[in-house]
């Protein structure tokens, strides 16, 4: 039994350590007409930039800021 806990403990504290290595992104989307905003985890070495599409767009995390701020391109 101890064996299991002592596994199981160590499964964890390397799953714990291993996610070390990740960064949060800011991203922004319109949904229903309305800029929202969401938190992505990626990897320290990517840049957040990279995970920008043609219907989101990502910032770090230092330059986050309130999404009823954002130009929408898409307002008439």
């Amino acid at each position: 039994m101890k064996k299991i806990i002592l596994s199981l403990a160590l499964v964890a504290g390397a799953f714990i350590l291993g996610s070390c290595d990740s960064k949060v992104c800011v991203c922004y989307q319109q949904v229903n007409g309305v800029m929202t905003m969401n938190d992505t985890y990626t990897d320290i070495s990517m840049a957040c930039v990279d995970l920008s599409n043609s219907v989101r767009v990502c910032v770090e995390e230092s330059e986050r800021m309130d999404p009823g701020q954002i130009a929408n391109p898409f307002k008439k």
